[in-house]
């Protein structure tokens, strides 16, 4: 008996992206926005709004963690099998081709951190203008590209 199999996967997660659009520009909320500025440079002006502001407990604003990601895997195996008598015999081979495209927006336009560093409490800290940090990362997209082959 011989099984032969050709297939196709692709999955494809989409995360953390807004929907119905993000809202007021950077500039609009009195940021200085600019390369050539000591402001804030909006790296994905698609998902520019609200800017993220994290507390101890909670979060608000634009999210940080949006991901595009889409995989997509090839595969062929081929198997045979043999019955003899009291004997049986099977060999198989499978080849597969995966590959993952990931394309994510962390931190693209920044996020504020209010730890309650200065004052004790997050909270007032956010209300007299004090973060413990403001992280932003330019997040690049990778592909990776795998190859399997087994018998």
């Amino acid at each position: 008996m011989n099984e032969f199999h050709l297939s196709y996967m692709r999955n494809a997660n989409i995360a953390g992206q807004p929907v119905g659009g993000v809202g007021p520009s950077l500039r609009s909320q009195g940021f200085v926005e600019g390369s050539a500025t000591p402001g804030i440079v909006p790296l994905v002006p698609a998902i520019e709004g609200v800017a993220n502001v994290s507390f101890n407990d909670f979060t608000m604003g634009v999210d940080t963690t949006g991901l595009r990601q889409v995989n997509n895997t090839f595969q062929v195996s081929d198997d045979w099998s043999r019955v003899a008598g009291r004997h049986s015999f099977k060999v198989g081979a499978a080849v597969h081709y995966d590959q993952v495209n990931t394309n994510p927006d962390a931190q693209s336009n920044g996020s504020f951190d209010f730890l309650g560093s200065e004052t004790g409490v997050d909270f007032a800290d956010f209300l007299l203008g004090i973060p413990a940090s403001y992280t932003q990362a330019d997040s690049q997209a990778f592909y990776n590209r795998t190859h399997y082959i087994g018998a």
